[in-house]
């Protein structure tokens, strides 16, 4: 079964303070876990609704022979690699509600 491996993975991301429990949010986005190759449960959240109602930002990311045109000529290269892949982005406080998700605990 899989919801004692969601509920150990919920409870690492709170303890490492990338999420916090919330009581309440207008928006409420399903909880989609994956399993990766190496059979641990990875998290993903389903916004669909959000990216349904909400307007686009208007920035397009690089091409990527852009990007490698920059990096080809650079002494040095780093790349982000946080907590669990993508939870590097600070969500803006006026936003943070609009990314919850639910749980059965």
């Amino acid at each position: 079964m899989l919801l004692p491996s969601i509920e150990k993975e919920v409870k690492k991301i709170i303890d490492a303070k990338i999420i916090v429990p919330l009581q309440y949010s207008n928006w409420v986005a399903n909880l989609v876990p994956l399993r990766n190759k190496n059979g641990e449960i990875r998290l993903c959240a389903d916004f669909i609704n959000l990216n349904r109602d909400y307007l686009k930002d208007n920035y397009p990311l690089p091409k990527m022979d852009h990007v490698l045109q920059k990096v080809i000529v650079s002494l040095r290269m780093s790349i982000l690699n946080g907590f669990n892949r993508y939870n590097q982005v600070v969500v803006g406080k006026e936003d943070q509600k609009k990314t919850a998700f639910t749980t059965p605990w």
